[in-house]
């Protein structure tokens, strides 16, 4: 979840790394940066609490998570339709 959020962010951001990140290159320590920077730990895995966490740092952008490939299966919505959309 977290390179994806990196990925989208910098696509929208037309970030000059954004092929190096699709391509594997450049993307970890991105991650670590983001990871360090939000205070977040996946050494369990994420869920609910860690995208509220990424929320509150891409504070520009609303990030609308799906359950499954059905548009109806909002797992996760960070709300404010005036933001840029992530969807993961």
């Amino acid at each position: 979840m977290h390179t994806a959020l990196i990925i989208a962010v910098a696509k929208l951001e037309n970030d000059p790394d954004y092929k190096a990140y699709t391509n594997g290159r450049k993307i970890e320590r991105r991650v670590q940066e983001l990871l360090t920077t939000t205070c977040i730990d996946l050494s369990a895995g994420g869920g609910l609490p860690e995208l509220h966490q990424f929320s509150n740092h891409f504070t520009d952008y609303r990030i609308v998570v799906y359950s499954d490939l059905n548009e109806q299966s909002i797992m996760f919505d960070s709300g404010s339709l005036d933001r840029k959309c992530i969807y993961l």
